[in-house]
């Protein structure tokens, strides 16, 4: 019985397929690559946007306390000018609290609040004198980066990013 033989290749092109092969991996693995981008990209949008919303979500859950509240905001202007978090909680019950009282306990359960939600949140409200258009900001530190400047919009990297809600009562 006669054999076959297998043609053999010509030297100039043998390996050529592991050549073809080795440049389909690099491809292959720089578009990976850049799949990882593409989703690591889209995950911190999506971080954003959480945060972007939950901002929103506190400055009107601050307005909503405010609407509560009328005769603080329209004759004791308990809502002029507030900010950080008080010392204590005031130690009246919901019945008995004054205007004011019910401000300061606004503000600690609000800030308490953006704090656990936001990192490094806080929030201020400054009224416009007449008790009939406030300004409520929420800020945080989007990058946790320690930025601590509260500069609405944002100045510069050292500042908080902020949400800011014009309200009318």
């Amino acid at each position: 019985m006669k054999r076959n033989p297998i043609p053999s290749m010509p030297a100039a092109i043998r390996g050529f397929t592991i050549l073809e092969v080795a440049v389909a991996m690099v491809i292959f693995s720089v578009g990976l690559l850049g799949l990882a981008g593409l989703q690591l990209a889209g995950t911190q949008s999506n971080h954003d946007a959480l945060m972007r919303s939950l901002a929103v979500q506190q400055a009107y859950d601050m307005a909503d306390r405010m609407r509560s509240n009328t005769e603080g905001f329209r004759d004791s202007a308990a809502y002029e000018s507030l900010a950080g978090i008080p010392g204590s909680m005031p130690a009246c019950t919901a019945t008995s609290c004054t205007a004011n009282q019910v401000a300061t306990r606004d503000l600690f359960e609000w800030n308490t609040a953006n704090d656990a939600l936001l990192p490094t949140g806080q929030g201020q409200v400054q009224g416009d004198g007449s008790g009939q258009r406030f300004t409520i900001t929420v800020h945080w530190d989007a990058n946790r980066s320690g930025a601590a400047g509260l500069n609405c919009p944002p100045q510069s990297d050292a500042d908080l990013e902020c949400v800011r809600l014009i309200f009318r009562p």
